[in-house]
């Protein structure tokens, strides 16, 4: 919580000391989680790792990016997620759907 008090060093010793051992095993990027991580490095201006090159890249920006990228992809080219019955990804039947939406008062 001190890094979002204005006061990040300890969290930047901690943070780098265990990244710079993420690229020594070949990571050439840093996927931090959102909150309070990711905000927090952001906010103290701590945008690559050490002198290395290697980017820090925070997890709810890179989520909200991707969300963006699919929509601009389904306006741009009708690309739409998989309807193959194979798929993990499948929707939840209409049923279902109009269900929730009553039971919900949506």
């Amino acid at each position: 919580m001190d890094a979002h008090r204005g006061k990040p060093e300890k969290l930047l010793e901690l943070f780098e000391k265990t990244a710079l051992e993420c690229v020594k095993d070949g990571a050439d990027t840093i996927l931090v989680p959102g909150f309070p991580f990711g905000a927090a490095l952001s906010v103290a201006g701590y945008t690559h790792v050490a002198n290395t090159g290697v980017p820090i890249v925070d997890g709810a920006a890179a989520a909200f990016k991707m969300a963006e990228t699919l929509a601009d992809l389904r306006h741009s080219v009708g690309m739409t997620r998989t309807t193959a019955q194979s798929s993990q990804y499948q929707g939840f039947p209409k049923e279902f759907i109009d269900r929730v939406f009553r039971e919900f008062a949506f």
